[in-house]
Formats: structure tokens, sequence, C-alpha cells
């Protein structure tokens, strides 16, 4: 029976998300049969009450969605964030999206319920394919450029597993260096950050929160937030993860940045870290007043652990 941890959030205040069975729901995922890397896939989801086989109607938009679905590549260097839109049978959803290499990859799919119940979905499935080995600890630069601004991802802790760290986002114009004061929501949120562990797929997913900007920052700020963007995580055990960051640039149009990173024992060694800017302890006690976390064991592998081809 495969395991599965359910993901900490840090964007409610209240219990984490729970898998389906233990939601008391059963989730099949139906993907395309002649499903190709570089094509439109499309993906069927039909969702119902375990006690009573009754679909579900009862899911409540969340983050201007209904869906979110997360679909990362077995060796996590493949990232799509798409969300499926209420299909013509009751309790189905219907979503495309476009991978571009073969392999295995998992979906990760979060709703909520009326009630204010959280779900999380967790599917796996083959598109032409096995995967490549898993992405490698990237040491060093920790800059990630990206349609135009470069985004640096930025800790004052060293990267110990059990510890709450707080990270924060910088986002910087890549021609001039300065920051980007002008940046817009995306679905709600100042960005949404998903990290998934490569050895169990724990998931997580936290909101960014905006954060003050330096003195080198000031002058008139335009609709918007920037240059930092603040978010906190425990890395519950030792190992390799990867951390991907999405948000909207002044034009609209949405950024993804990632970065693979090494979580170490609590007594091991420290990680090199990118220089921080001067006024970080500030922006890291914003970052750990805004952000709190909700986490479970490892739960049984849920009725959604598998797609229906």
């Amino acid at each position: 029976m495969n395991t599965l941890k359910t993901a900490t959030h840090s964007h409610h205040s209240g219990a984490a998300p729970l898998l389906a069975e233990m939601a008391g729901l059963h989730a099949a995922l139906q993907v395309s049969d002649d499903a190709v890397a570089g094509a439109p896939i499309r993906l069927t989801y039909r969702l119902s009450v375990l006690d009573t086989g009754r679909p579900l109607t009862d899911i409540v938009e969340s983050h201007e969605r209904m869906l979110h679905t997360v679909v990362v590549s077995r060796d996590l260097a493949g990232f799509v964030h798409t969300h499926p839109v209420v299909g013509p049978d009751a309790g189905s959803f219907v979503g495309e999206l476009n991978v571009s290499a073969a392999g295995t990859y998992l979906a990760f799919t979060e709703f909520e319920r009326e009630s204010g119940q959280r779900v999380l979905l967790r599917h796996e499935f083959d598109i032409g394919g096995p995967s490549k080995e898993l992405a490698e600890p990237e040491p060093g630069d920790m800059v990630r450029r990206t349609a135009g601004y470069a985004v640096s991802l930025l800790h004052e802790e060293s990267l110990h597993a059990g510890r709450s760290i707080a990270f924060v986002l910088e986002v910087r114009n890549e021609a001039t260096g300065s920051g980007v004061r002008n940046l817009q929501p995306y679905l709600g949120a100042a960005a949404h950050v998903i990290i998934i562990r490569d050895a169990s797929f724990q998931f997580s997913h936290h909101d960014g929160e905006p954060l003050g900007g330096t003195e080198s920052d000031t002058g008139p700020r335009q609709d918007g937030f920037g240059p930092y963007i603040g978010f906190e995580h425990v890395f519950e055990e030792a190992g390799v993860y990867r951390i991907w960051a999405q948000f909207n640039g002044a034009d609209g149009e949405t950024r993804t940045a990632a970065w693979t990173v090494d979580a170490v024992d609590p007594e091991g060694e420290p990680h090199a870290r990118e220089p921080l800017p001067p006024q970080f302890a500030t922006l890291a006690a914003s970052t750990a007043h805004h952000g709190h976390h909700q986490a479970m064991g490892d739960v049984p592998g849920d009725s959604s652990s598998g797609p229906d081809r």
C-alpha cells in the first residue's frame, strides 16, 4: 500500500487537508488513453461519497478556483499547475495539461467543501515511458531568471529538518537589478509555493505574504507589492526537496521559479546560502508572524492512489 504525507499549509487556520479516503470520499482520475508528451492531455476527475456512492457536489471556490491541480514528473523536473472545471456529469471535473517529456507523473489536487473541510487527492500515471532519475540538489547560486525577473530564494537558517525556517523570495528586474514593487496577486495571494520531497513525495503548499522593502527600493510604490515575499516551512525529514514559487508580474503574467535543496539532519553540516539583505531579520520576523503550519504523519494511501486509464 502506498503511503503519503498530507499537505502542509500556511494559508488556512483550520486542520490540515485530508486524503480522500480519510474524508469519506472516492476520487477516480481518468487520463486520456492517447496521452503523449507535447500534446494536450485530458484529465477527468470523478468524485463521490464513499458510503453512498453519490456524486460529490459540495465543492466551493477557494483561491479563485474550485480545484487546484499540481502535476509533477517523478524526477521533479516537470511542473504544471492547472485548474479542472466542472464537467458534464455531477461530481466530475475536467482539465487539460501539456507535458514536455515522457515519464511518470504525480497529480496533487486540492479543494474545499462547503463545510470548510479541505481535501488533497494524489494520483500517479505514466505518459509514454518511465521517468529519469531524481534531480540533484543545486549548490551555489540560488537566483532563477524567468521572463525578465531575477528571483532569489533567501533563508537565514541552515536547512535543518524539523525546524521552522523563514524564507524570503526576492524579485528584481533582470535588466536593471532594481527591486520589483508592482507585482500583482496570483490566485488571491502574493505567491503560491509548492514543496515536494523526492522520496516520499510529501506535498506542501504555502501562500506567500508580501513583505516590506529596503531603503534602496523606496520611492513611489505603484499598484502592487514587492520586491519581497515571505513564507515559512518545516522540512519534516532530512532529504532532497523541490521548491516551486509562482507569482504574477506587473503585467499580470504568471512566472514560475524552481529550486532543488537538501534538508539535513538537525546536527548535519550547515548549507551555504545567498547573501541576505540587511533587514532580513525584520523580514523573517514578518514571515513568522504570518505563517503557521499544520501537518500530519504518514497515512495510508487513499482511494485516489491510481488513475483509471
